[in-house]
C-alpha cells in the first residue's frame, strides 16, 4: 500500500480468488467478480479507480481508493 493525500493505492500480484476460479475451472466469472469492486467501495464512500487486474489475464490488480467527496483526484 501506498500513501497519497487523497487516498490509497493497492497492487496486488496474486489473487487467491481468481487462482481458485482458475483452478476450479471458472475463469470466465472473475471479471464480473471483480466488477463488483467497485460498488463495494461506493458503499463505504469511496471511488475505485483501476485500470488493470489479474482476472483479464494482466500482471497486477491495481487500486486507487480515493474518498467520494475528492473533486479531483490527481
Amino acid at each position: 500500500m501506498q500513501a497519497d493525500p487523497a487516498g490509497s493505492f493497492y497492487y496486488f500480484t496474486s489473487c487467491p480468488i481468481c487462482a481458485c476460479m482458475n483452478r476450479m475451472g471458472y475463469p470466465e466469472i472473475m471479471p464480473g467478480l471483480c466488477a463488483t469492486d467497485e460498488v463495494m467501495f461506493r458503499y463505504q464512500h469511496g471511488t475505485l479507480h483501476r485500470e488493470h487486474t489479474l482476472a483479464r489475464g494482466e500482471n497486477v490488480c491495481d487500486y486507487w481508493v480515493v474518498g467520494d467527496k475528492v473533486k479531483d483526484p490527481k
